[in-house]
């Protein structure tokens, strides 16, 4: 398996993953996708390993068009948190299977709204540790507390 991430030592990641001014979440999901899939085709190129498909994958959490990205901090993924506190939200996630020049791409949003968030529970939840490395602060499958806090409504899904 062959792994993209961030490397000091090579002075940053192997993939910007910075929004562009004015970049919409459906177009920030499918480039950075885009991006991960033909660096990881070229390391099997450069390493001369198989040629397998390689995998890409990037999901983001927005609100009213604003990605929300990783909490820099714990009173980030509050902020965070409280945003999304009792309302709708998009995650809009894309998946690309790529073979020497041909690619077959997936993108999905799911739509998804927050139960009302009580202090005691958003701060629990936050000193769990859980969402200081997750997209806007949360995760839908995964630790049981995001589980409870989270009533995501239904798939939609789009192929293109």
């Amino acid at each position: 398996m062959l792994v993209l991430r961030e490397h000091p030592a090579r002075g940053g990641p192997d993939v910007d993953e910075a929004q562009l001014a004015d970049e919409l979440p459906d177009d920030y999901v499918c480039r950075v996708c885009r991006v991960k899939a033909d660096v990881g085709w070229d390391r099997v190129v450069q390493r001369r390993l198989r040629r397998f498909p390689v995998l890409a994958a990037d999901t983001v959490v927005c609100v009213d068009e604003k990605i929300l990205g990783k909490p820099a901090d714990p009173a980030d993924a509050a902020r965070m948190l409280r945003l999304l506190s009792g309302r709708e939200h998009r995650v809009p996630h894309r998946g690309r299977a790529q073979v020497r020049g041909a690619h077959r791409d997936r993108l999905e949003r799911e739509p998804g709204a927050f139960c009302e968030l009580a202090k005691p529970e958003l701060e629990a939840y936050i000193e769990s540790g859980e969402p200081t490395d997750k997209a806007g602060a949360s995760r839908r499958r995964g630790f049981p507390a995001a589980v409870q806090l989270i009533r995501m409504s239904s798939v939609t899904r789009r192929m293109s």
